[in-house]
């Protein structure tokens, strides 16, 4: 858990995120967004949130994957959406752990801009235990 004070006196759920922003703070304590709390909640009192525009997971993702299966439609989290969002996660991992900014070659699997980020990519397995 981080320290409580991050959250500015709001209670820490046991699951969720906080997120830093120029003029506060975003704590999410469902992976659904229905219990977002913007921090300080003072300086939020009159905020609006827009009118949501993307569709949203029924209940939870395992009700999804049972309308999935029921209609043969897609999940709203499929691998050609999911997996783009966890390399640019990925890629942000490598660019703190390099401490700098990275050119992403994502075709290659590599950052022209920054040899060393390689190591992190690409890292050099012992024997027996090499990926193939």
């Amino acid at each position: 858990m981080p320290p409580a004070e991050l959250a500015l006196g709001y209670p820490l759920p046991s699951n969720g995120s906080l997120l830093f922003g120029d003029r506060g703070r975003l704590l999410t304590t469902d992976m659904y967004g229905a219990h977002n709390k913007l921090l300080p909640e003072a300086a939020f009192v009159v905020y609006q949130p827009p009118t949501p525009t993307l569709p949203r997971a029924r209940l939870s993702h395992h009700q999804e994957w049972i309308d999935v299966v029921k209609t043969g439609n897609t999940t709203m989290a499929n691998f050609a959406y999911s997996g783009r969002l966890t390399e640019a996660f990925l890629a942000g991992n490598v660019a703190f752990r390099a401490q700098q900014t990275l050119n992403w070659d994502g075709e290659q699997m590599r950052v022209p801009n920054c040899p060393q980020a390689d190591q992190f990519i690409h890292p050099h397995y012992r024997k027996g235990w090499e990926w193939h």
